[in-house]
């Protein structure tokens, strides 16, 4: 061992009176940081609910709904449906449940199929509706019901004579069973398959020119066999179901202009393309509920 080893002091050097006050200066600095990390985890406490305080009383005090606009209306006034919104002058533009009065516009006025709503600071509510049009009309055990392209019902009555069809510009279709048919909902058939099935087959029949402005009424009461008729009782064509449709068209379409004069009265069968029967005769068809 040598000098430098035996003259070496223990813990650097210093004595157990410094030692003790280095381990309280540690102490007291480690405690001191603690107080300042809460420290600032209050004062942030505090200005974070100074924030929304003030917030508070700012959408409170300067977000009042004061203005209500309505775009896109055409059935129903903006009177009603600001009415029918139930404010009473004290709502809050940012306290409204839009959801809730999206559901009960709709269910008070069913020609509404969509309703948005858009906030314009400081104190207007903008109120955009989307509304269906007429497109059929049914009758459904014992009432009469208007539909929209997409089969949604906007409108019942209780008598075939209150509907004016050459106003509403509707026509006549005969559907499968249905369970219910409720204003401002979809109509629910017995057989679910049978709502898509329909919607698609009827979007499609109405974009053929043919078709667009002559259908005087559609039978869809079975969908393996159905039948249009059209050109005021002249034509009954048989489609059979909705497979080939564009193909069926074009030759119920193609007969009826080159075969056919402007007298003719024909049923026309196109279920099977391979084997058409056209049979004419001289009355007009009684087609339903015109």
């Amino acid at each position: 061992m040598n000098s430098a080893d035996i003259n070496a002091e223990p813990n650097g050097g210093l004595n157990n009176a410094e030692l003790v006050n280095k381990d309280s200066f540690e102490r007291l600095r480690s405690k001191n940081r603690h107080k300042e990390f809460r420290r600032k985890i209050f004062y942030l406490f505090v200005s974070l609910l100074l924030c929304a305080v003030v917030g508070t009383v700012c959408v409170v005090f300067f977000f009042g709904l004061k203005h209500v606009e309505v775009r896109g209306n055409g059935k129903y006034t903006s009177d009603e449906i600001i009415a029918s919104c139930g404010f009473e002058g004290s709502e809050n533009l940012f306290g409204i449940d839009l959801a809730s009065l999206r559901t009960k516009l709709q269910s008070s006025y069913p020609y509404i199929r969509n309703v948005s709503f858009r906030r314009v600071l400081p104190s207007t509510l903008i109120i955009t509706v989307e509304e269906d049009s007429p497109a059929w009309f049914t009758d459904i055990y014992g009432e009469w019901f208007i539909l929209s392209p997409s089969l949604r019902v906007i409108s019942r009555f209780d008598m075939r004579e209150e509907i004016d069809v050459q106003e509403l510009g509707v026509t006549y279709i005969k559907l499968p069973p249905v369970r219910s048919a409720v204003a401002g909902s979809n109509v629910s058939f017995v057989r679910t398959a049978d709502y898509g099935y329909f919607v698609s087959f009827l979007s499609e029949i109405k974009g053929y020119s043919f078709f667009s402005e002559s259908i005087d009424s559609i039978d869809a009461s079975d969908r393996y066999r159905l039948t249009v008729y059209s050109s005021g009782g002249k034509y009954k064509i048989n489609l059979g179901t909705s497979d080939n449709l564009e193909a069926k068209v074009r030759f119920v379409t193609k007969v009826i202009e080159t075969a056919f004069d402007s007298t003719t009265i024909a049923s026309v069968d196109v279920e099977y393309l391979t084997s058409v029967i056209v049979l004419k005769q001289t009355d007009l068809f009684v087609f339903p509920e015109r």
